[in-house]
C-alpha cells in the first residue's frame, strides 16, 4: 500500500511540519486555522465527495439517564445553548472571560489563534441563517447512517433514531 498510518497523538502541526508525515486527520475549526497562523500553506482534503452528511459534537448521555433526569438533562443542554449563543454573539467576551480559565491565552498569539479559531467554530455552531438552534436533524442522521454503511464503516446499516432526542430543548 501506498499509505502508512502513524500514531502521532496530538502532534499533527509538528508531525506535518517537520516532515514526519504527508497528511494528517484533523478539524477544520482548529488544525486548518492553525496551519494558516503558522504560514504554514495545507490543502483541506474532503473525507469523501460530495456532502458527508456527519453529525457534529452532540451532548451525549443514556437513554436511561435522561428519562430519570429529564430536568437534570434540559437543564444542561439550555445551559450549553445558553453559552454558545452568547459566545456566537459575541466572541470577543467570550473570549476574555476564557482567559480567567485557560492558561496563557491573555498572551497576544494566543489570543489570535483562539479568535480564528472561535470564528471557524461558531461557523460550525450555527444554521445558515446565523442562529444557533440546537436541535438535531433526522433526516442528516439517516443519511448519515446510510454514507457510514456504504463506507463499510458499520457492518449493516445502523437505525439512528434511538441514538438522539430533540426532547430536551427549551
Amino acid at each position: 500500500s501506498d499509505v502508512q498510518v502513524k500514531e502521532i497523538g496530538y502532534t499533527q502541526q509538528a508531525a506535518l511540519t517537520t516532515g514526519k508525515v504527508d497528511a494528517i486527520v484533523g478539524f477544520s475549526n482548529n488544525e486548518a486555522v492553525q496551519f494558516g497562523l503558522a504560514g504554514f500553506a495545507t490543502r483541506s482534503l474532503p473525507i469523501a465527495s460530495g456532502t458527508v452528511p456527519l453529525v457534529g459534537a452532540s451532548l451525549i448521555t443514556t437513554a436511561d439517564y435522561a428519562k430519570a433526569n429529564p430536568e437534570v438533562v434540559r437543564a444542561v443542554v439550555a445551559g450549553t445553548l445558553a453559552g454558545i449563543t452568547t459566545t456566537v454573539a459575541d466572541p470577543d467576551h467570550a473570549l476574555e472571560v476564557s482567559t480567567t480559565y485557560v492558561p496563557g491565552l491573555s498572551e497576544a498569539s494566543a489570543q489570535t489563534a483562539a479568535k480564528a479559531t472561535l470564528t471557524a467554530t461558531n461557523a460550525l455552531w450555527t444554521t445558515a441563517d446565523g442562529k444557533v438552534d440546537g436541535s438535531f436533524d433526522a433526516a442528516q442522521w439517516s443519511d448519515m447512517a446510510d454514507f457510514m454503511a456504504a463506507q463499510g464503516l458499520t457492518g449493516e446499516r445502523v437505525d439512528p433514531t434511538p441514538a438522539f432526542s430533540n426532547a430536551y430543548l427549551g
